[in-house]
C-alpha cells in the first residue's frame, strides 16, 4: 500500500521567496542604518574641525600672535559653515575683555567663551 501524503523533499518556491524578501528587507535596514552612521560622522568631522580652527584663533590671542583680534576683534569663517565672531573690550591698561562666539550653521546653535587677556608691560 502506498503512502497517501508524499513526502516532500525540498523546498518549495515560495519558501525561497519569502527567506529572499526577508534577506532583503534585512540588508536595506542595515544600509540605512550605515548611511546614518556616514551623516554623523562627516558631521562630527566639521564640527571638530571648527573647534579646532577656533582654539586656534584663541591660543593665537593668548600668545600675542594675533594682535589685531586681541586689540579691536574681528569675525570670519571657519570649516563647513561655521563662523566666529571675537569682541574686545577694554577693562583696565593690562587686561582686555575678549567676547568670542562660535557660530553653528544658520545661528541655531553657538558657543560663547569670554576671556581676560593680560597685555604684556612694555620694556
Amino acid at each position: 500500500m502506498r503512502n497517501p501524503i508524499p513526502q516532500q523533499k525540498g523546498f518549495l518556491i515560495i519558501e525561497v521567496l519569502i527567506v529572499i524578501m526577508i534577506i532583503a528587507i534585512t540588508f536595506v535596514a542595515f544600509m540605512g542604518a550605515m548611511a546614518q552612521g556616514l551623516r554623523v560622522s562627516s558631521k562630527s568631522d566639521e564640527i571638530t574641525d571648527a573647534i579646532s580652527r577656533y582654539e586656534s584663533f584663541l591660543f593665537e590671542i593668548e600668545n600675542g600672535l594675533r594682535p589685531d583680534l586681541a586689540g579691536y576683534g574681528g569675525n570670519g569663517d571657519l570649516a563647513g559653515g561655521y563662523c566666529y565672531q571675537i569682541k574686545t573690550e577694554k577693562s583696565s591698561e593690562l587686561t582686555s575683555l575678549l567676547q568670542s562666539q562660535l557660530s553653528w550653521k544658520e545661528n541655531k546653535e553657538c558657543l560663547n567663551l569670554e576671556v581676560l587677556v593680560s597685555k604684556a608691560p612694555a620694556q
